[in-house]
């Protein structure tokens, strides 16, 4: 037995699971943005690695490094 649809619904069901997969950019409010600003003084001060995960074209990305300056 063999399932059809109309190519309307095949549309709005790519469309549907686009939109559940789709990541949400998050957003910081101030204490994390203190806090991540801390982590990073102390980081440096210390010559530390730092773990930065970051969102770019509606994902998220991870940057490892150490922190020798910040343009504020």
């Amino acid at each position: 037995m063999t399932a059809m649809m109309l190519p309307e619904h095949v549309k709005l069901l790519r469309e549907y699971d686009l939109d559940q997969s789709k990541k949400v950019k998050p957003e910081l409010d101030e204490q994390q943005l203190e806090l991540f600003e801390k982590t990073i003084c102390e980081a440096m001060a210390g010559d530390s690695y730092l773990s930065f995960t970051y969102f770019k074209h509606d994902d998220f990305h991870v940057l490892i490094g150490k922190v020798h300056f910040i343009d504020a």
